[in-house]
């Protein structure tokens, strides 16, 4: 009697919980290639934090922060109109759901895993790849930051070494 009863009330629990499904994509870290040659290539290979700008290469590690990071969510929660389709009144509230729905793995061999749970199939893998495309916009955007950084500072850099050259040519003219 106890095993039918247990069994009457899973299926019935079954059946009143709306199905659920869950989307993974898999991001590979990107390989900084040396192709190149001369000035970049010697600037690869020294400390970035010696010229006095950030590092010049992102680890894997560093892709979960950016992943569940508030502005990728707000992103996809405009994109999705995930306030609505939750039916959340404030932006914390939605922000806690997507954060919940939201799965970042980091593997051993530095592969991340990104899933999001969502109600149809198809909505769950356009979000988990919406995720993915967040991610390489944000480390796009680091990386244009970053190249504007490296610019400012060899701009600096010659305009001081112009100075100092014309400050010894002054100093030749006059011996």
């Amino acid at each position: 009697i106890s095993f039918l009863c247990v069994s009457i009330v899973t299926a019935g629990i079954s059946l009143v919980i709306p199905p659920v499904y869950r989307a993974t994509a898999v991001v590979y870290p990107p390989k900084e290639a040396q192709e190149s040659f001369g000035l970049s290539a010697l600037l690869g290979n020294l400390s970035m934090g010696l010229l006095g700008v950030g590092e010049s290469t992102i680890s894997a590690s560093e892709f979960v922060p950016i992943l569940q990071s508030q502005r990728v969510a707000e992103a996809i929660a405009r994109k999705y109109d995930l306030k609505n389709r939750y039916q959340v009144e404030t932006r914390e509230e939605l922000l806690l759901t997507v954060a919940d729905k939201l799965a970042v793995e980091l593997s051993r061999e530095q592969f991340l895993n990104v899933s999001y749970e969502a109600e149809t199939p198809g909505l769950s893998a356009e979000i988990t790849n919406s995720f993915v495309l967040e991610l390489d916009r944000a480390l796009q955007d680091r990386r244009k930051e970053q190249s504007g950084e490296l610019r400012n500072y060899l701009e600096q850099r010659l305009a001081r070494a112009e100075k100092e050259m014309v400050q010894a040519e002054l100093a030749y003219n006059a011996f």
